[in-house]
């Protein structure tokens, strides 16, 4: 049940919120500017400065226009640091 929420349920309400709402929902000429918002919000939540890097699945939210692309990347990545401990 762990490794299902972790992988499955967990990257969809993130990047539902992080990059869903805070990017792809408001006006088209902010987007870049929430695409750093909610990368320094997701990093504080996680308490970790270097949470940064998820600022990447913005891009890909942006790119794709579509939040699937960043929900399968971080279902993904927790998969592996599940088991890689990375």
């Amino acid at each position: 049940m762990l490794l299902f929420r972790v992988t499955v349920l967990v990257p969809i309400q993130e990047e539902l919120l992080y990059r869903g709402l805070l990017i792809l929902v408001p006006s088209k000429r902010i987007k870049y500017l929430m695409l750093i918002v909610s990368s320094i919000l997701f990093a504080i939540i996680h308490s970790n400065p270097f949470q940064m890097v998820w600022l990447g699945l913005g891009f890909l939210a942006i790119r794709f226009n579509n939040i699937w692309i960043p929900i399968i990347a971080h279902a993904i990545w927790n998969l592996l640091a599940t088991f890689v401990q990375l």
